[in-house]
């Protein structure tokens, strides 16, 4: 069976962030955050993940970039 998420740009696509790297999805999971769903690019057939913007996803996000 396969599963498709069709990416448009929209007026709620700023509400949403995709997380591409595996490491940082783990790191986010560590902290309390699940993601809202796991899906496949079609072009690269990468796995990417899409969480719903928050205040708390954000903190998470600034820290993580500090850490790198």
């Amino acid at each position: 069976m396969a599963v498709f998420f069709i990416y448009k740009k929209g007026k709620n696509m700023d509400k949403l962030y995709c997380c591409y790297s595996l490491n940082l999805r783990d790191y986010l999971y560590k902290n309390g955050l699940r993601y809202e769903l796991a899906a496949l690019n079609p072009n690269s057939q990468k796995l990417f993940w899409i969480y719903i913007k928050t205040e708390k996803l954000d903190e998470l996000l600034t820290k993580w970039s500090t850490k790198q």
